[in-house]
């Protein structure tokens, strides 16, 4: 016998946790193809100073993927739904989000945002919430997103140019080394290097990872909040 929603008792996970899996997974690919690429591209030139800040651009653009995982696993959908909500959210935002030099990535998050968006409509419908806690519980979440939010817009909160130049010693030694802005901004060359207008800054990756932070725990206090509060009342 399936064990009522909201007991301790294992549950049965409901027909739609197929969608919560297949979305979660459609996302993670793109998403750990952009970890690759920034890193990669960043760590062989030796530009140390860039990775903080694209390890953090990888945890937010993964966030919404792995929440819908974390979902998955739980045993309840009053807990699941502030989970997938948020995903759902978050997903879009990046869907309509573009980095520079990666216009493709929105598109290969659409689909993902579309399945998680129907897989969490399927589990509020079912999740028996009153519609006041319906309510209360999507502010939350949708609050808790915008905070995830603000964290990536933090990455760039300051205007900090910088080129790289491309030094080879008589030994053959090769670096990759800090120069002067010239006239011309982001895409100019430099012996052999290039710039950008802007990037992001060891301190403006730890300021938006504790945003990040603050946005997860609101996500976690709502999550618990959904699925212990009511279990009496299933």
């Amino acid at each position: 016998m399936i064990a009522r929603e909201g007991t301790a008792s294992p549950v049965k996970k409901p027909p739609y946790s197929r969608l919560i899996m297949s979305g979660a997974l459609m996302g993670l690919a793109p998403v750990i193809g952009l970890a690759i690429l920034l890193s990669t591209k960043d760590l062989l030139r030796l530009r140390w100073e860039l990775f903080p800040g694209d390890v953090v651009v990888s945890i937010i653009f993964a966030t919404p993927y792995i929440l819908a995982v974390c979902a998955w696993k739980l045993n309840t959908g009053r807990a699941r739904a502030p989970l997938l909500l948020s995903a759902v959210v978050l997903s879009f935002t990046a869907s309509f989000s573009a980095l520079s030099g990666l216009t493709i990535l929105p598109l290969l998050l659409l689909p993902s945002s579309i399945v998680l968006g129907v897989a969490a409509f399927q589990t509020f419908r079912a999740s028996g919430l009153g519609l006041t806690r319906k309510c209360l519980i999507s502010l939350s979440a949708v609050a808790s997103s915008m905070i995830i939010v603000v964290a990536f817009l933090a990455l760039y909160r300051g205007d900090d140019a910088r080129c790289w130049q491309f030094v080879e010693y008589a030994d053959g030694r090769t670096v990759w080394s800090s120069v002067p802005v010239p006239p011309g901004g982001e895409g100019a060359v430099v012996s052999g290097g290039s710039c950008t207008s802007n990037i992001i800054t060891p301190s403006e990756a730890l300021f938006g990872l504790g945003i990040w932070c603050a946005g997860i725990l609101v996500l976690a206090a709502t999550a618990r909040y959904s699925g212990v509060a009511l279990k009496g009342n299933a």
